[in-house]
């Protein structure tokens, strides 16, 4: 199934829907559209189904693509793909009942995003109409959200009506039965429903899919009594705490800029993409949670926290910190002043001055503890209780140079033993540092320089597999010495027997190493040299050097090598000695 989808997926068409690309021979070229370059090293190489970036490493089939670009885990991107190229993805078998019921779900979240879709249409022509004027004013004047802004974010308006919106859904054919599902609409005591967004600026919640799974609703009624913001209810597409506003728009310049800019309030967010901050996003109003920053850690393992000046805000923050902690993210504190928000911050002090002070954040572990800590000369007792705070948060760090900073900064501040305080962790750490994703491609696994002969004969042996006969008789395997691309060698040659003739994403697949196959990646992402006329002769040079290589730890045959160079000779000696190596070799096998 999933060799299917990949046969039927156009990697090329796939990749230009985010990254511009030029043929360069076989293979064409871009600017990653994971990491910030200026000079393209983003390879894809259609034939092969493979992408590979020289800058920061990422690569893989279509799958992997998808999965990076949009956080996406593989079932998702494996759905995705499928509806794309038409391939019916296969399920366990299922009773008449399962079935239904699967059936029942799928055409529910069907009409659920349906109606979201029409109420957002709805609500933006209600927004740019007569009606709209005081949300427009709202927008326009008080908040200083751009009409581009909004048109571009497709924010709305909901009209100060009961059933504006139900008799909408009504006439554009949503079932009267579904009505209560789509989190829209309230039901009645009597029966029937009434609009749950009234007089409310609304902002749509899109899924990293680009799916609108929600609405968050700023009310325009100055009646203290009426929730400032409320958000749809879950839904069988929403769940609450786990969405984040602004992601959708947020995830390129996520990657971009190598890190996230986390707000509280919806109106910040928007504030600051118009500002430039098009890495910022928002937690929909609510205390975050970790599904939420786990959703963030798909695209980054840097953010920003950048809250409210105020007391509430700083402790927001701080609450941050054991999440951040836990999903092993590096975690920084913006203070803004005293009264401040992102939004009016920008707007009153500029951009420039908010970059100033994300350039200077606090690591937000560092900052939980300096605010838990009670101050030198205070009471033991105050400082063992401060402890007990800080020593979760630090239980939860994986790193062990990070820990060991924190720990040292809090037995200074508590004036407490460190070496002590190491062993009242409240939680065992894994010190083991995580392995770097974007490790350079041009490394081995051992630091060494990778074999060139062994880079030729491998994409050789994967471009063109009628020859690869040739060169198992020719015991490469026992040529090659230990490096990289050798354990790629012994996996072609094993899927080989089993299956035949391995594509390069078949080959990636079965390669259990991930320095291998980063290594595999780059080098079949790029333009082939070799060429069906000038393939077997391109074998034959390979065997040839390898042959030769071998045959120089030996002083005799060095000699005779050393020779037949001088004579031009080299024909008639190499295969003397070939005959000589094959003699050894069936030496050693006897000893």
């Amino acid at each position: 199934m999933k060799a299917e989808i990949l046969r039927r997926t156009d990697l090329v068409a796939l990749v230009r829907e985010t990254v511009e690309l030029r043929k360069a021979g076989a293979a064409f070229v871009g600017r990653c559209p994971f990491h910030a370059e200026k000079t393209p090293s983003f390879n894809v190489h259609p034939a092969r189904g493979i992408f590979h970036c020289f800058g920061c490493g990422v690569g893989g089939d279509a799958f992997a693509f998808l999965m990076q670009r949009d956080g996406l885990s593989f079932p998702e991107a494996l759905r995705l793909l499928a509806e794309r190229t038409g391939v019916r993805l296969e399920e366990h078998e299922q009773t008449p009942e399962e079935e239904e019921r699967a059936r029942r779900q799928r055409d529910l979240r069907d009409w659920v995003l349906r109606a979201n879709e029409l109420a957002a249409l709805f609500w933006e022509g209600c927004l740019w109409s007569t009606g709209g004027e005081a949300a427009r004013r709202y927008l326009l004047e008080r908040r200083g959200i751009t009409e581009q802004t909004a048109r571009a974010y497709r924010l709305g308006y909901a009209p100060e009506s009961w059933d504006a919106l139900a008799s909408h859904l009504r006439a554009r054919g949503i079932p009267e039965r579904l009505l209560g599902d789509t989190g829209l609409l309230k039901p009645r005591e009597r029966g029937g429903f009434y609009d749950a967004f009234r007089h409310r600026v609304l902002m749509p919640v899109f899924d990293v899919q680009g799916r609108l799974i929600a609405f968050s609703g700023r009310t325009l009624d100055p009646d203290p009594e009426v929730a400032k913001y409320i958000n749809s209810p879950e839904t069988p597409v929403f769940r609450k705490g786990e969405s984040l506003f602004g992601l959708r728009e947020a995830r390129s310049a996520i990657r971009k800029q190598g890190y996230a800019l986390l707000v509280e309030g919806n109106f910040d967010m928007l504030t600051l993409h118009q500002a430039g901050f098009t890495q910022a996003v928002a937690p929909l109003g609510t205390a975050l949670t970790l599904e939420q920053v786990r959703l963030l850690r798909r695209f980054t393992d840097r953010i920003v926290v950048c809250y409210d000046g105020d007391g509430a805000g700083r402790a927001a923050s701080l609450k941050a910190a054991p999440l951040m902690a836990e999903a092993e993210i590096d975690a920084r504190r913006v203070e803004l002043p005293a009264g401040e928000d992102p939004d009016s911050f920008v707007r009153r002090q500029g951009p420039e001055s908010l970059q100033r002070l994300i350039e200077g954040a606090t690591p937000l572990v560092e900052a939980f503890i300096r605010a838990h800590s009670p101050g030198r000369r205070s009471p033991i007792e105050e400082r063992l209780k401060a402890w007990e705070q800080i020593s979760p948060v630090l239980g939860k760090v994986r790193h062990p140079l990070a820990l060991q900073r924190y720990l040292a900064l809090a037995a200074d501040l508590l004036e407490l033993d460190e070496k002590q305080l190491h062993g009242y962790i409240a939680r065992p750490v894994i010190p083991v540092p995580r392995a770097d994703a974007r490790r350079s491609v041009h490394a081995g696994t051992t630091g060494e320089e990778v074999d060139q002969v062994a880079r030729h004969l491998l994409e050789l042996l994967v471009e063109f597999p009628s020859l690869a006969p040739q060169a198992e008789a020719a015991g490469v395997l026992e040529l090659l010495p230990d490096q990289p691309l050798k354990e790629a060698l012994k996996v072609f040659f094993s899927l080989l027997h089993e299956e035949g003739a391995p594509s390069a994403v078949r080959l990636l697949d079965a390669l259990p190493a991930a320095p291998v196959r980063g290594l595999l990646q780059g080098l079949l992402a790029q333009s082939s040299v070799f060429t069906p006329e000038s393939a077997p002769k391109a074998l034959e040079d390979v065997l040839r050097s390898l042959q030769r290589r071998e045959l120089r730890h030996d002083a005799e045959s060095n000699a005779a090598l050393a020779d037949a160079d001088r004579a031009g000779d080299d024909e008639r000696v190499m295969a003397e000695l070939r005959e000589r190596l094959r003699r050894v070799k069936d030496l050693h096998r006897v000893e």
